[in-house]
């Protein structure tokens, strides 16, 4: 049995990029292609054109915007959207439902220019085809110059301007109103879309769009490795710094690093003036990348970075630098607890405060940790100006290095009781290390005034009963140092009411003669046991005291006791 499929990729995909507006076309001919959707002319190319792994010595011309070059049975009458894009294999400047047979500019037809050894033009100038009565047709001119080499692009003139409407596929076919698909597709279930310009209304004199194969390279990318390098040893993080250039071709994101044959996630761009523009080194790009030695399993001593650049048009190149690993940690961040102070005492809210700044590290996240126990992630980003001017090294999350977090030291999540506490900052960086400040955690003392919690007694409903419709909720509650703020009835842990409280219960103050709440501790509420579905439940109610201390009757099971509802 086929037990695990994987299609992995052996070509890389098109590069796209943009170029300055431009719509000038000379010596063309009509194709005589004034029609809507469902027609389409053939034309023969001066050239054998390379196109997703094979080449074509002809193409399909459709007035609506679209060359194919094989067309798929089903591909008329389906809404304008990427799935009819992916289907075909084919080249969309502008696919829309568009015709060239109409009155909105003079002249609509579809053009070719005069063929030349290395490019031909094909040009729209046609109109929108909205539904009759709710749009205007608006004038469309757009273009799509093919190249020997594979190159293709798009470019767009006047009008093309109102391009989102419903149009008569809408009715016919179920079709929501259309916008623009601007792109190219192998015919494979994919598409390598301009998405940016995908759904926009107006590309009137838009910028150029361009599409080139990973194929046909005049020239190999040149590597510089500025860090790391063999003179130095590096300790717990390393950050890779590259520039990359070549003669003829950009190289967009085809960068590619191995440590000892590893390898790592992709590298960012990152400036380098010094080299991009000083030298002025063509189609120039610098790239960064930050590696956590732990990560990456890096033992002492020396290891190979392996650097692998690739231009749009398939060009590759590599290089090679030994460098070497030391014990220890670099670049650890900076830190500051400003609040609580060392051995402060504290009550009630407890708020921890500072600051956490990295040596061109981005820190993403800080963990507050009190005896060991993490309580949660401080919010981290708040705006300290005043610090990172004195900083002494650039961080990449200034001015927002500030953290905040707060923790209740009575009603919280987990209670801080009175006594010494310890606590600590675990911070995560880009790289996913984790460093503890400080190494000898900072103590803290918690003195909150003594505080009992309520209790009560739930008299009915009891464990086990069978309830349906509406049932009362009944029983009484008290605090023996304060007094109860709220009683509410949980059902399976949420919240379902707030029961009255206050009612008289002198028959059950006279058995607690020191409740000086006494005789209004009673609580009831008459519930409808149809709001839930049938079944067993857990029922219970929270009793909270004017300090916020809560606590959940009957105390003999989790959330309270256990009923079945019978509707």
């Amino acid at each position: 049995f086929k037990l695990i499929e994987i299609h992995v990729p052996t070509e890389l995909p098109y590069s796209s990029g943009r170029l300055a507006p431009a719509f000038q076309f000379f010596d063309e001919m009509p194709l005589n292609l004034r029609s809507s959707a469902g027609d389409y002319r053939v034309y023969d190319l001066p050239f054998e054109f390379p196109f997703y792994g094979r080449s074509y010595s002809s193409v399909q011309v459709h007035p609506n915007g679209l060359l194919t070059f094989e067309v798929p049975a089903d591909m008329f009458g389906r809404c304008v959207a990427l799935d009819l894009l992916a289907d075909v294999k084919g080249i969309a400047p502008l696919l829309l439902d568009v015709r060239t047979n109409g009155s909105a500019q003079p002249n609509e037809n579809v053009y070719v220019s005069r063929p030349s050894a290395d490019a031909i033009a094909f040009r729209w100038a046609g109109e929108t085809n909205p539904l009759p009565g709710l749009f205007t047709p608006e004038p469309v001119n757009f273009a799509a110059t093919l190249f020997r080499d594979g190159r293709i692009e798009f470019s767009y003139g006047s009008g093309n301007r109102n391009l989102s409407f419903s149009t008569n596929a809408s009715n016919a076919f179920g079709c929501s109103a259309e916008s623009p698909l601007v792109g190219i597709a192998s015919g494979r279930g994919t598409a390598a879309a301009a998405i940016d310009y995908i759904g926009r209304s107006n590309l009137e004199n838009a910028q150029r769009v361009f599409f080139e194969p990973s194929t046909g390279a005049t020239s190999a990318p040149s590597i510089r490795i500025e860090a790391p390098n063999a003179a130095d040893t590096y300790e717990g993080i390393l950050q890779t710094r590259i520039t990359v250039y070549d003669a003829n071709h950009p190289v967009f994101g085809g960068v590619y690093v191995l440590i000892d044959g590893l390898l790592l996630p992709r590298p960012t761009p990152s400036p380098r003036p010094e080299a991009c523009t000083t030298e002025r080194l063509p189609n120039c790009s610098g790239w960064m990348l930050n590696s956590n030695f732990e990560t990456l399993n890096l033992s002492p001593g020396p290891h190979t970075m392996k650097v692998i650049a690739v231009n749009s048009r398939g060009g590759a190149s590599e290089r090679e630098v030994t460098f070497q690993v030391g014990a220890g940690q670099s670049r650890v961040p900076r830190v500051v607890i400003e609040a609580p102070a060392a051995d402060a005492e504290v009550t009630g809210n407890v708020t921890f405060r500072g600051w956490a700044a990295a040596d061109n590290l981005r820190i993403l996240g800080i963990d507050v940790l009190i005896d060991g126990v993490n309580y949660g992630r401080a919010a981290y980003g708040m705006s300290r100006a005043d610090v990172c001017q004195g900083l002494g090294f650039t961080s990449p999350n200034c001015p927002g290095i500030g953290f905040q977090f707060s923790v209740n030291s009575v009603t919280g999540a987990i209670p801080l009781p009175n006594g010494e506490h310890l606590v600590q900052i675990r911070i995560q960086d880009e790289t996913g290390r984790f460093t503890l400040y400080p190494e000898t955690p900072l103590a803290f003392r918690v003195n909150n005034e003594a505080n009992l919690p309520p209790t009560g007694v739930l008299v009915t409903p009891r464990h086990n009963d069978r309830l349906s419709g509406t049932v009362l909720i009944y029983g009484y509650a008290w605090d023996p140092d304060r007094s109860v703020r709220t009683v509410q009835l949980l059902v399976d842990g949420a919240v379902r009411g707030t029961l009255p409280y206050g009612e008289a219960r002198p028959t059950e103050c006279a058995a607690l003669p020191d409740v000086k709440a006494c005789p209004n501790i009673g609580f009831y509420l008459e519930w409808n046991t149809k709001t839930v579905l049938n079944g067993p439940h857990v029922l219970g109610v929270r009793l909270t005291d004017d300090r916020g201390r809560a606590v959940t009757i009957p105390q003999d099971a989790a959330n309270g006791l256990t009923v079945i509802v019978a509707n």
